[in-house]
C-alpha cells in the first residue's frame, strides 16, 4: 500500500511543469523562494542554469562511463581510474572475473553505489543495481543531462588512502572555466563533512551542507597540477565542479558535476553564497534562454 501510494505520488509530480516544481523544491529545501528573474546567489542562478542552459546535450559529460572519453581527449587517460566492466544487467556479473575489491557505479544517476571489499556480489544488491538502473534519475531533481544517457552498470578499481583511512574528495569549483575554490568531502567522526579552501589552501570559515571541521587536510603536493587540470576540464561551461581523488600523489578524475546538491546548497553565512553566485556571469547568456 506504501509504495504504490509513493508510486502515485511520483508520477503525479512528473506532470508538474519544471519551473514550478523546482519553486517547490527549492523553497522546502532552503526556506525561501526561488528567484529566476534577477537571479543573485548561487543556488537560484544554478536553478537558472538547469532551466535555460545546462540541457540534454551534456549528458556525454554526466554520463559516468562517456565522460572518460572527453577526460581522455582533454588531458589524458592517465588520470582515469581503472574499469573492470561495463554491464546492462547486474546478474552478467561474474564475480571471477573482476578483482577482490571494487564499486559499482550507475552511469545515469547519483548515489547509485555499492562498496565491495568481499568480491562477493549477492543477489539482493544484484537486484538493488537493476532497481537503480530502471530508475527515471533526470525526474528526481529536473536535471536533464540525465535524461538522455543509456543505463549502465559500470566497475571500477575501488581508490582506497591509508593516509587519512578514508577516501578525501577533491571538488573544484569553476566559473566560467577558471577554479575559484576547493571543497573536501570526508567523515569526522562517523559523520559527513567538507572544508573549503581557497586556490593557496587558506581554509574558508563556510559551512556548506554539512558543518566544516577539523581534520587536518594536508594540502596536496600536485594542487597546482590539480588546477591546471580542472581549468581545461572546465573550460567550455559557465559552471562546473570537476572531481578528483589525490592518492599516493597521482590525481584520479571523479566527475564533473553541473548542479552541486542539485542548486539546493545550504550555504553559510548567505554573503558568501551570494558571493559565489557572483561568479556566474548570466548577463553573458541574454537574449538564450531559449
Amino acid at each position: 500500500m506504501k509504495k504504490s501510494i509513493l508510486s502515485i505520488a511520483r508520477f503525479i509530480s512528473r506532470m508538474i511543469p519544471d519551473k514550478l516544481y523546482l519553486k517547490i523544491i527549492f523553497r522546502h529545501r532552503l526556506k525561501r523562494k526561488l528567484n529566476l528573474k534577477n537571479p543573485k546567489y548561487f543556488n537560484d542562478k544554478i536553478q537558472w542554469l538547469k532551466l535555460f542552459k545546462v540541457k540534454e546535450e551534456y549528458s556525454i559529460y554526466t554520463d559516468k562511463y562517456l565522460v572518460r572519453t572527453y577526460v581522455e581527449n582533454t588531458i589524458g587517460s592517465e588520470y582515469l581510474n581503472e574499469i573492470y566492466g561495463v554491464y546492462d544487467n547486474a546478474f552478467s556479473i561474474n564475480d571471477k572475473d573482476i578483482p577482490y575489491n571494487y564499486i559499482i557505479k550507475l552511469t545515469h544517476g547519483s548515489d547509485f553505489n555499492i562498496v565491495k571489499k568481499d568480491g562477493s556480489l549477492n543477489n539482493q544488491e544484484r537486484k538493488k543495481v537493476n532497481r537503480w538502473k530502471n530508475k527515471k534519475f533526470h525526474y528526481k531533481n529536473r536535471e536533464m543531462v540525465y535524461k538522455n544517457i543509456k543505463p549502465k552498470i559500470l566497475i571500477e578499481r575501488l581508490i582506497e588512502d591509508s593516509k587519512y583511512n578514508q577516501i578525501i574528495d577533491y571538488k573544484i569549483h569553476c566559473f566560467h572555466g577558471k577554479p575559484h575554490i576547493i571543497q573536501t568531502n570526508y567523515e569526522f567522526d562517523g559523520k559527513p563533512s567538507r572544508n573549503i579552501y581557497d586556490l593557496k589552501w587558506n581554509k574558508i570559515d563556510v559551512v556548506w551542507s554539512y558543518e566544516n571541521k577539523q581534520l587536518k587536510i594536508e594540502k596536496p603536493k600536485k594542487l597546482n597540477k590539480m588546477l591546471e587540470l580542472a581549468t581545461k576540464l572546465s573550460s567550455p561551461f559557465i559552471y562546473s565542479r570537476i572531481d578528483f581523488y589525490y592518492i599516493n600523489d597521482k590525481i584520479i578524475f571523479g566527475e564533473i558535476t553541473f548542479f552541486p546538491a542539485s542548486g539546493t546548497v545550504l550555504i553559510k553565512p548567505v554573503d558568501y553564497e551570494e558571493y559565489l553566485g557572483s561568479l556566474i556571469k548570466l548577463d553573458l547568456l541574454k537574449g538564450k534562454e531559449n
